[in-house]
Parts: structure tokens; C-alpha cells; sequence
């Protein structure tokens, strides 16, 4: 199996080939200012950045289990915000009077 990505002038910048499933990747793209992917096995995420005028970069890396882990907790925050949302819409409330439901005092 072969996969190539190619960007939008149809040009390969990484490509995956052969039996030995060893990634090539076009010098000019590895040398652009960020980019992100996955190290050996897709167990961490990465992210790298040139620092120009340097020739330096820096690579950054979280692993794939605390990015899943940190989306979780987030779907269950905004889950919960939203049952509590609903659960306030049927709770009574102490302070409401019949006056303040119907203006006419009826």
C-alpha cells in the first residue's frame, strides 16, 4: 500500500511506500514554519516550529491519550452546563408571585 499527501498543486509533500513503511517526506515542506503529525506508532501528537532566522526548531509533543482524555472532560463539561440548563427551567422558584405571572393580578 502507498499513501501520498499532496498539496493543493498536486506537488507530494510525505508519502508513505514501500514494504519497510518508512515515511519520505519533500525537504521543502519539512522546512516550513509549523507543522503537525504523529510520532512513530500515532502515540503522541507533535508539533513543530521553526525558529527563523535560525535554523533551529522546536518540536513540542502531547500524548494522543491526554488529548482524547482532555476532549472527554470537555463534552462532559458542556453536557452537564447543559442539563443543568434544563434542570433550572423546571425548578421552583421561591421568589415568583402570582402577580408576577399574570400583571392584571389574576
Amino acid at each position: 500500500m502507498n499513501v501520498t499527501i499532496l498539496d493543493d498543486n498536486g506537488q507530494p509533500l510525505i508519502s508513505l511506500a514501500g514494504p519497510d513503511a518508512k515515511i519520505k517526506g519533500e525537504a521543502r515542506w519539512m522546512q516550513e514554519r509549523i507543522w503537525f503529525g504523529y510520532t512513530s506508532g500515532f502515540r503522541e501528537l507533535a508539533m513543530k516550529k521553526s525558529l527563523p532566522p535560525s535554523s533551529l526548531s522546536v518540536v513540542y509533543s502531547v500524548s494522543i491519550d491526554q488529548v482524547l482524555e482532555r476532549i472527554r472532560m470537555l463534552i462532559l463539561q458542556c453536557d452537564s452546563a447543559q442539563y443543568s440548563d434544563r434542570s433550572d427551567a423546571f425548578r421552583p422558584r421561591a421568589n415568583v408571585r402570582a402577580a408576577d405571572l399574570y400583571p392584571g393580578g389574576k
